[in-house]
């Protein structure tokens, strides 16, 4: 009876000892990829998109990013806010969230240091909801000054429209646009 030893050959001529070398060095990465990729891709799965804190009227007088319904978020329509001599200062825009079924003013200027002392300026947002069947009216308004855009809070609109209504203030005169989605 003979007890193969490290060095005795296969069939094949072939040492045992270098057929498990061989075999070692093509599984090796081949493994080490499947054991690295499912990791990679287990790290890279997409994140579920976290449910929205209102919906529909529900959404009446909240904060769109505080609610979530920011991220699910369009322009539906927009109109541009002109100073007295002509130039594109900003827009007013009405945002709508698919989430939230809600709508908000976004008012934002174009550029910066349109004013001496931004302090001095401000924009406006305001929403407005008219009553209409299943809603009630509503209107919201926000104001902030020295920074360059602002949003109002939302109204329900699954299936209502609104008027977004957005100013901006230059220190010297004040320049509104409306537009109705």
């Amino acid at each position: 009876m003979t007890i193969d030893s490290p060095d005795t050959t296969t069939a094949q001529g072939r040492p045992h000892r270098q057929r498990r070398r061989r075999a070692f060095r093509v599984l090796f990465p081949v493994l080490a990829f499947a054991l690295l990729g499912g990791i990679v891709l287990v790290s890279e799965a997409p994140a579920a998109e976290a449910a929205p804190g209102c919906y529909d009227t529900g959404c009446d007088g909240k904060d769109p990013e505080s609610m979530g319904c920011s991220s699910s978020a369009y322009t539906l329509t927009q109109r541009a806010i002109y100073d007295l001599q002509g130039n594109h200062i900003g827009y007013t825009q009405i945002r709508f969230s698919t989430q939230c079924q809600a709508q908000w003013t976004r008012t934002y200027e174009l550029g910066s240091n349109r004013c001496s002392v931004p302090t001095d300026c401000f924009d406006t947002a305001e929403i407005s909801r008219w009553a209409q069947p299943g809603y009630p009216a509503r209107s919201y308004g926000t104001s902030v000054k020295g920074h360059p855009s602002t949003w109002s809070y939302m109204v329900g609109a699954r299936n209502a429209q609104a008027t977004s209504t957005g100013c901006i203030d230059l220190s010297s005169h004040h320049r509104c646009a409306s537009v109705t989605g």
